[in-house]
């Protein structure tokens, strides 16, 4: 086989693997931004073609689209089981113990079964506040009890008001007892 064959094999083998991945993963076009916006065929035609700029340009987007084709899944098997909502990437988030995606609005991860939040009544969050981004503990920051209920406090941030971006431990009975102290 002479090196020109063994290029053309290269180019051919590599672009039938990206078409049958692509396809397997689920690529649409109009799932990312740019020029990764391509469907299967597109990724193909583009392998045979630019070989040298679009495998490498798939190998990179891959995780993307292996990550919005997971979340779109999930919602085919809440359809499936006949819970039909509009689902979008962002209510979801990954558990920060088994980096399964989960609702972000879940109190306990459906995967591995640890609390991601700690919650005395239920009530974890209140209106003002935001969940994320989630700031992470200093190692100065110790675990806070809260003086009136005496369960652990969570680390929150301010959405609005004159403290919006400022990190504070909040009682998640915050409706009840109305503690929030500052971090720091």
């Amino acid at each position: 086989m002479s090196p020109d064959q063994f290029v053309w094999l290269l180019v051919i083998g590599s672009s039938i693997w990206v078409f049958l991945d692509a396809l397997s993963i689920g690529v649409k076009k109009g799932q990312v931004k740019g020029l990764a916006d391509m469907s299967p065929l597109g990724w193909f035609i583009a392998c045979l073609l630019l070989w040298i700029l679009a495998l490498p340009l798939y190998i990179a987007n891959r995780g993307k689209f292996v990550q919005i084709n997971q979340v779109a899944r999930l919602d085919q098997n809440a359809l499936a089981a006949g819970i039909a909502q509009p689902v979008n990437a962002a209510d979801y988030q990954k558990c920060p113990y088994c980096a399964e995606l989960i609702k972000r609005e879940a109190i306990i991860c459906r995967f591995c079964g640890r609390d991601l939040s700690i919650s005395g009544s239920g009530i974890v969050a209140a209106k003002n506040v935001i969940t994320t981004p989630r700031p992470t503990p200093r190692a100065t920051d110790s675990i806070r009890v809260c003086p009136k209920c005496g369960v652990p406090m969570i680390i929150k941030v301010a959405n609005k008001g004159e403290f919006q971006g400022k990190s504070f431990f909040v009682c998640p009975n915050y409706k009840q007892c109305q503690q929030a102290i500052p971090l720091g």
